[in-house]
């Protein structure tokens, strides 16, 4: 095999690249694809129901309006008067605090 190589790449190139090409279609229709089984389908039968609908989101909400309260006074919060989240208006009870401190300081100036 070896010699008759030799004497086709001495006189024809052309011979060798169909040689070549001859051994790798050879080489590939030796195999045979694997038959894969057929799929297995499941069927229900539709039903009408209520479905949840349930997303997971990141990210961040704000306010069309951010307001800051901050407090004139120093104290300890006893009541607050609005549902967080919902409107007030200008001039609306937010908080009552403890004032027994500032009731103290005024009945000491009294005195």
């Amino acid at each position: 095999m070896g010699s008759l190589l030799q004497v086709l790449i001495r006189h024809n190139r052309g011979a060798i690249v169909c040689l070549v090409s001859l051994m790798v279609l050879a080489a590939g229709c030796e195999q045979k694809k694997p038959e894969l089984p057929d799929p297995k389908v499941v069927v229900v039968p539709a039903v009408q129901k209520d479905v949840p609908i349930i997303g997971g989101y990141i990210g961040v909400t704000r306010a069309s309006l951010d307001v800051e309260v901050r407090a004139r006074v120093n104290g300890f919060v006893e009541k607050q008067f609005f549902v967080e989240g919902s409107a007030v208006k200008e001039g609306d009870l937010l908080y009552r605090i403890d004032n027994r401190p500032y009731q103290a300081r005024v009945n000491r100036v009294k005195a």
